[in-house]
């Protein structure tokens, strides 16, 4: 996700009821025609709901439930350089995580108890699941990394199955490649690989 798409839904977040007009969504260098443009492309990912983006007049875009899952579960920085954001945009991001997961464990009690209870798979469990994937989804080998996300978080955490990746590697029985042709790929898939120091993020799981 690009800084300033983040910075609208941090923005939208910190606003009575999640929703706004277009003209209080401020973006530093940059102009209407360019925030109007990002609103509709985040409005067309279902992150946001946009009444009528292409009109300049008293028209609103609010936060969706998406939007605010997003955030909570799948939002990861990648790349280089420093994302600046006001301590009333962190204040309000730490806000809907904290909400987010009480409101999750209060209305749901059992499952998530259930949930954090589920036996997680070992290594060989986690490849024999990338071949049944590729296999079930036709990828050639070459499987998104983000089918086995949905697969097995949970019971494993994002760093869990991380490493546990890392681990079939180093043993010989997978390999990772990077992503080349994003355009096939929406944002949030592409933010489950995993990112690297330098060069693109890891996202295709090859058995060896």
């Amino acid at each position: 996700m690009e800084d300033k798409e983040l910075k609208i839904l941090l923005t939208l977040l910190g606003k009575d009821n999640y929703r706004a007009s277009l003209s209080e969504i401020k973006l530093s260098q940059t102009k209407a025609a360019e925030r109007d443009e990002i609103c509709r492309q985040l409005c067309d990912r279902k992150l946001i709901d946009c009444t009528k983006v292409a009109s300049k007049k008293n028209k609103e875009v609010s936060l969706s439930e998406k939007g605010k899952e997003f955030l909570v579960k799948e939002y990861l920085p990648t790349g280089g350089g420093n994302l600046t954001l006001s301590k009333t945009m962190l204040k309000d991001y730490l806000s809907l995580i904290r909400k987010f997961g009480s409101s999750a464990v209060n209305n749901h009690p059992q499952s998530s108890k259930e949930e954090i209870n589920l036996p997680k798979p070992s290594d060989e469990e986690i490849l024999q699941t990338i071949i049944e994937l590729d296999k079930e989804l036709g990828t050639e080998n070459f499987l998104p990394i983000f089918h086995l996300r949905e697969k097995l978080q949970p019971p494993l955490s994002r760093d869990e199955l991380d490493q546990a990746i890392y681990r079939l590697q180093k043993q010989d029985k997978l390999e990772l490649s990077s992503l080349v042709e994003a355009v096939y790929y929406t944002p949030e898939q592409i933010c489950a690989g995993i990112p690297q120091d330098i060069g693109g993020s890891l996202f295709y799981l090859i058995v060896i």
